[in-house]
């Protein structure tokens, strides 16, 4: 099944409006600026706007977490940009994103009893302890791959 991200920077367009069109279909927005949706849009509209992630699946074989890293390196050059595109790709892509330390510290998503998963990701990203905000772990995340 594959789904798509909209980057809300960007220009609007017919199929930015068309993801946006029925109030029962929502999709999923972490950062407030990156909205993830289940489905595509129809493919004429869609035709033109599509980058697609690519998985290096030789590279898996050997190291599945560099390939993992590969498509989060993909995804966030798309998420920093004003593009017009729709970021497509296999829904295990996106939940395999989605489980990792980077997504946690991009999003900021740690409630308050998680300061210890905040300071594992923080080490496993950064390499160094937290000794900052979940804000400016975010920040860092987002300069990390501009």
């Amino acid at each position: 099944m594959k789904w798509c991200m909209l980057n809300t920077k960007g220009p609007v367009t017919s199929a930015s409006i068309w993801l946006n069109s029925d109030p029962t279909k929502s999709g999923a927005n972490h950062d407030g600026v990156n909205i993830l949706y289940p489905w595509l849009p129809p493919e004429d509209l869609l035709s033109g706007l599509e980058t697609k992630l690519v998985y290096n699946y030789e590279l898996a074989e050997t190291d599945r977490p560099a390939a993992i890293f590969d498509l989060i390196k993909q995804s966030a050059v798309f998420m920093l940009s004003d593009s017009s595109n729709i970021l497509t790709g296999e829904q295990w892509m996106f939940e395999s994103m989605h489980r990792t330390a980077y997504h946690r510290l991009w999003c900021e998503r740690y409630s308050e009893d998680e300061a210890l998963l905040f300071e594992s990701d923080f080490l496993s990203v950064f390499g160094v302890a937290a000794d900052t905000t979940t804000i400016q772990a975010s920040r860092m995340i987002k300069a990390h791959f501009a």
